[in-house]
């Protein structure tokens, strides 16, 4: 199942960046150090009209267009530019992100970086795989990890505090820190086994959705960051190579 839907994701997600990438960019602000450019927006919208041509009747979560859309059985989600603020300023660390939600699951997923010509893709119960290449979480030890972080929440106060938290933590226990200012970017590398842990603070379903399936078949623990099975209502997530390195980290209430 779902094979026809992962050649359309491959399709409409490498399609799609080779029709807008060289368009000149123009950025907007949506909020205060929150910007969205020409091409998420073309990006979007040429998803969109793609789909209804292949799958008509399925929805899209967008993030520029239709943020608010509850999950039900065939719902894309879909982040045009994921890391759009490194695209802008012509880093080559963001990617195209896009994961179907059918059957109460996530079922497949796909995560582009195109000037890093890499391909990620999962299916649910399929393996995780990067240019046809299956790939899988590293076997590192914590001494030898590398841990990345998301963005620091401008507007969450108790999510920077505790997010700071964990940086203290895997400061103290592992071999390196990051920040990769693109979730595609913490998820494909967790996966393929360059690093060791990702720890990011949001409930944007556009970040996470993508790269935690990915995540997930390519072995990986996935955590709420307040501990527990990771779901969509928490604060955040901690995917790992092992369950060492979330006790490791982790934040220890007093």
């Amino acid at each position: 199942m779902y094979e026809k839907e992962l050649e359309f994701l491959e399709i409409t997600l490498k399609s799609a960046y080779q029709t807008f990438a060289k368009d000149k960019i123009s950025v907007s602000e949506k909020a205060k150090f929150d910007i969205v450019t020409n091409i998420d927006c073309a990006i979007e919208c040429f998803f969109k009209n793609e789909l209804d041509k292949t799958f008509p009747g399925d929805r899209v979560l967008g993030e520029e267009y239709s943020s608010k859309l509850e999950l039900s059985d065939r719902t894309w989600i879909l982040d045009p530019i994921d890391g759009t603020f490194n695209f802008s300023i012509g880093s080559h660390l963001f990617g195209l992100q896009a994961a179907l939600w059918d059957q109460g699951d996530l079922q497949i997923s796909a995560l582009y970086m195109p000037e890093l010509n890499e391909f990620y893709c999962a299916k649910n119960g399929g393996g995780a795989y990067c240019n046809g290449e299956k790939i899988s979480v590293s076997a590192r030890s914590p001494e030898s990890a590398i841990i990345s972080f998301g963005d620091l929440p401008h507007t969450r106060p108790q999510d920077t505090e505790d997010e700071i938290k964990m940086m203290r933590n895997a400061q103290n226990t592992v071999a390196k820190l990051r920040m990769y200012g693109a979730a595609s970017v913490d998820f494909a590398y967790l996966a393929s086994g360059k690093t060791e842990g990702v720890v990011l603070y949001t409930k944007n379903k556009w970040d996470l959705a993508p790269g935690l399936l990915l995540c997930k078949e390519a072995g990986a623990y996935c955590f709420g960051v307040e501990g527990g099975t990771y779901n969509f209502d928490r604060r955040g997530i901690v995917a790992c190579n092992s369950q060492e390195i979330f006790n490791l980290i982790k934040i220890t209430e007093k």
